[in-house]
């Protein structure tokens, strides 16, 4: 709107007084360098800087992350310095500091930073999704990391990062075949990276899971938790408890979706006795509902059962932490380690078993952090 008055102005000038030509002059060129200087420019040198590994430590023992060391990397075509750094815990503004007054990186170079939390309250926890920003120049890098269960108090008996990944004891599950792309076995889960984190996807469109087959990982009372995110609207999930002790397996799943195989999209006729809903009224997922099933195998398929389900929310490429507590037949299900848990309920049919992932007709599904206490 100034920009058109402006013009108007401009085209009218030779009727102006000369000073009067000389001031919208200068406004204008004022106003044009500002739009370049302010928005044009930092669209420009966006990116300038990415971060290649992470390392988070807990220096003083107390079971929290005071401490991450940053290795970045300058892409951009330009020398650039940052003197300070802003850290936000689940979007609240927390103190910690560089350990250098000023970090200077030359274009194309690699450099090491190290950043500590100014005070005990400022220490990371356990779940918690925590922002770090670095101001420079005319706009600021930032990258957001998702704290793991070792800094907690409890008592790690299997840790997986997906940072030195091994898959020698997993085994591939599969229901059906939506892509005819792939491989449809192990190979089609693979390690990617961003933001220095390392994480495990599953890259093909088929309904899937896989198993972490260790017969000394089979729990009873066992606490579960696993970062999970997703940039597709189908679905996702952890199982737990796999029993294939008997003629068929069965297990529990703690799932989610927004489309397939809920109502909304299947499950397709190909499909019909691979999710064999008991009571399909009643017992089918629904879109938008973090849902709980027992399932149970037979010599057509599976058939699933429901035991609670509660409306949720997936936001698309946000990493959530979702953490499964149980004791004997009393199950306890948490996200992001909130103080009350989102689901509680009972169930006697799996006394023990194994632990795995699930991905169905979602090829943009990302797991990472999975613990077991």
């Amino acid at each position: 709107m100034v920009l058109k008055k402006l013009k108007r102005v401009w085209r009218r000038r030779k009727a102006l007084n000369p000073i009067v030509s000389a001031i919208i002059v200068i406004i204008t060129t004022i106003t044009f360098s500002a739009i370049i200087y302010f928005i044009v420019i930092p669209l420009i040198v966006k990116g300038e800087l990415v971060v290649l590994d992470y390392t988070l430590e807990d220096t003083v023992h107390t079971n929290f992350a005071d401490k991450i060391t940053i290795s970045l990397e300058n892409v951009g075509n330009q020398e650039l310095s940052f003197t300070s750094v802003r850290v936000l815990r689940n979007s609240i503004d927390i103190n910690w500091s560089l350990d250098s007054t000023d970090y200077v990186v030359e274009q194309k170079e690699k450099i090491t930073i190290i950043c500590f939390a100014n005070s005990s309250t400022n220490e990371l926890s356990y779940s918690e999704l925590v922002k770090f920003e670095f101001p420079f120049e005319l706009k600021f890098f930032s990258f957001e990391i998702k704290i793991p269960a070792i800094f907690s108090s409890n008592t790690i008996i299997f840790g997986e990062d997906f940072e030195d990944f091994d898959n020698t004891n997993w085994s591939y599950h599969l229901l059906g075949i939506h892509d005819l792309f792939h491989s449809h076995n192990l190979s089609d889960w693979i390690i990617d990276k961003s933001e220095g984190n390392s994480y495990w996807q599953c890259i093909n469109n088929d309904c899937q899971f896989v198993i972490l087959s260790d017969p000394l990982l089979n729990f009873t009372n066992a606490n579960i938790s696993c970062d999970l995110s997703s940039n597709g609207s189908d679905a996702t999930g952890v199982i737990y408890r796999f029993d294939e002790s008997g003629t068929y397996p069965k297990f529990y799943i703690l799932w989610y979706t927004q489309d397939h195989p809920s109502p909304r999209n299947g499950p397709h006729v190909e499909e019909i006795d691979l999710f064999d809903w008991v009571n399909p009224s009643t017992d089918q997922i629904l879109p938008g509902e973090l849902t709980i099933h027992f399932v149970e195998g037979d010599s057509n398929g599976y058939n699933w059962h429901k035991i609670a389900s509660v409306a949720w929310e997936r936001i698309y490429n946000k990493w959530f932490t979702w953490r499964i507590d149980s004791n004997m037949d009393h199950f306890r299900i948490y996200i992001d380690n909130s103080e009350t848990p989102i689901l509680d309920f009972y169930d006697n049919r799996i006394p023990k078993g194994q632990i795995g992932l699930v991905s169905l007709a979602n090829d943009l599904s990302f797991f990472d952090n999975l613990y077991v206490w």
